[in-house]
């Protein structure tokens, strides 16, 4: 049996979003991971996905769409990335103070066990991913530039602190989709079986460059062939 419809809320990962280092600005890929998945299996997919989005946002636009009448059988739930940033500009001014992420890891496992229990009720199979690496010391040199580097690193002590947060919440994740009994697109997995391939990022060390997009495609093809390879 074939899958034929999936939709996907997620944040900027999934949107396909990526950097252009001629223009010095973001942009959507016309080859995102999404675009390739679709043109590999023939899958029609619904891209919710906004730049951005963190995953109480997602919930409340899964809910919006929900109640408009969306309707697909899987819907593939990608976030986590937004959610384990820092205001980096407010550290910056302030090092001493407390600073907490954009989405605190509890609240974070919250939102995203709610979005599976929501997609459940409503006759959607929840499908989660797992966060791609981030490249900390790319991140930082790209967020920092305006602030003040020394004392962002006063708060941060260490440099690969920025990634080690990040893996937290890719691991809440996988963590969340083996006691919920979810399928798991995992990303990071494929990332890190690649590892010696430097082109994966965007100058941003955050977002995955077109070659890291045909990466999270070829994994989320793979999924979907073993997927249907199991459905009657």
């Amino acid at each position: 049996m074939n899958i034929n419809n999936v939709i996907i809320w997620g944040d900027s990962i999934t949107k396909g979003i990526v950097f252009d280092d001629k223009t010095n600005r973001y942009t959507v890929s016309a080859q995102s991971a999404c675009v390739q998945t679709q043109q590999a299996t023939g899958i029609n997919i619904i891209n919710r996905s906004r730049m951005g989005m963190t995953v109480t946002r997602g919930h409340a636009l899964m809910e919006a769409d929900l109640k408009a009448g969306v309707d697909c059988p899987i819907a593939l739930i990608e976030f986590g990335g937004n959610d384990s940033d820092f205001n980096w500009k407010e550290i910056s001014t302030n090092p001493e103070g407390e600073h907490l992420s954009r989405t605190p890891l509890d609240c974070f496992e919250a939102e995203l066990r709610a979005m599976v229990k929501l997609a459940r009720s409503s006759g959607i199979q929840p499908v989660l991913a797992t966060l791609p690496p981030i490249n900390a010391g790319k991140y930082f040199e790209f967020f920092s530039r305006g602030l003040n580097k020394k004392n962002i690193l006063s708060w941060l002590g260490d440099i690969s602190v920025i990634s080690r947060y990040h893996a937290m919440y890719s691991s809440a994740v996988s963590r969340i989709a083996k006691e919920e009994r979810c399928p798991l697109l995992d990303w990071r997995s494929a990332f890190a079986a690649d590892s010696g391939n430097t082109d994966l990022f965007c100058t941003d060390g955050i977002h995955p460059s077109p070659e890291g997009q045909r990466l999270m495609a070829k994994a989320a093809t793979r999924l979907i062939r073993s997927a249907e390879k199991a459905l009657p």
